[in-house]
């Protein structure tokens, strides 16, 4: 299955970011973010702010994103082998 935007969305897009798709598809993300940041005037941030809600992952967004090696390392404290 392929997906792909409507012409009526891309042209949203070019209205929006200052930039077509074709054009996106070309450059590097920091090309993209400093042409973004000229058209709106002041450089982007991202982030919580008051009133918005985050989407996605709540471990990352608490901060309760567990490591692999702590994984692990929880793992070898319970099944120490003796």
């Amino acid at each position: 299955m392929s997906l792909a935007l409507s012409k009526e969305m891309a042209s949203i897009i070019k209205e929006k970011v200052g930039i077509s798709l074709d054009d996106m598809k070309k450059q590097t993300i920091e090309e993209i973010e400093e042409k973004v940041e000229k058209k709106i005037g002041r450089k982007l941030t991202f982030g919580y702010e008051p009133g918005y809600m985050p989407r996605g992952n709540i471990l990352i967004q608490n901060r309760r994103i567990i490591l692999p090696e702590e994984i692990e390392e929880k793992f070898n404290s319970v099944f120490k082998s003796t």
